[in-house]
C-alpha cells in the first residue's frame, strides 16, 4: 500500500490569511488601512504595518506540522501599535481553520520603539499547528 503524499501550508501566507480575515470588519482607529509587509519598514509609514515570520518550522507528524511565528505590529502612536499588537495576538490564538488548526502563546505582545523608522511596535510569537492535506 502506498502512503498519500501529505503537503502543508506555508506557514507566512497561513498567518497572514488568518489575521487578514479576522480584522474584516474590525475597523478602528487602530486597525485602519492595515498592510502586510514581507519586510521591517525602512521609514514611517502613516498605516499600520505588520509583518509575519516564520523563526522555526518543523513537521511533526504526517497530519501536522509546527511553526514559530513571529508576528510584529508598527504604529504612529505607542497605544495605537499596543492595541493593534493585542488584537493580532488575541486572533491568532482564536484562529482555527483549514491551514492553521490552532496556535499557542510563546511570548508577547511585547511593545518597543523602532528607531529607523521611528515608530512604535508590539511584537508576539505564537507556535501555529499547520494541518497537512493528502495529495
Amino acid at each position: 500500500m502506498i502512503s498519500p503524499v501529505v503537503v502543508y501550508p506555508e506557514p507566512q501566507t497561513a498567518a497572514v490569511d488568518a489575521l487578514r480575515a479576522g480584522l474584516v470588519g474590525r475597523e478602528s482607529t487602530y486597525t485602519t488601512g492595515v498592510k502586510f509587509i514581507p519586510q521591517p519598514p525602512p521609514t514611517a509609514s502613516s498605516t499600520p504595518l505588520i509583518r509575519i515570520a516564520v523563526d522555526s518550522n518543523r513537521p511533526q507528524d504526517r497530519v501536522i506540522t509546527r511553526a514559530l511565528l513571529r508576528v510584529t505590529v508598527w504604529h504612529l502612536g505607542e497605544s495605537l501599535a499596543h492595541d493593534l499588537g493585542q488584537l493580532c495576538h488575541g486572533l491568532m490564538l482564536a484562529h482555527s481553520g483549514d491551514s492553521i488548526a490552532a496556535c499557542y502563546e510563546e511570548s508577547g505582545p511585547i511593545p518597543g520603539f523602532d528607531p529607523e523608522p521611528e515608530m512604535h511596535f508590539s511584537t508576539f510569537t505564537v507556535r501555529a499547528v499547520l494541518r497537512g492535506r493528502a495529495i
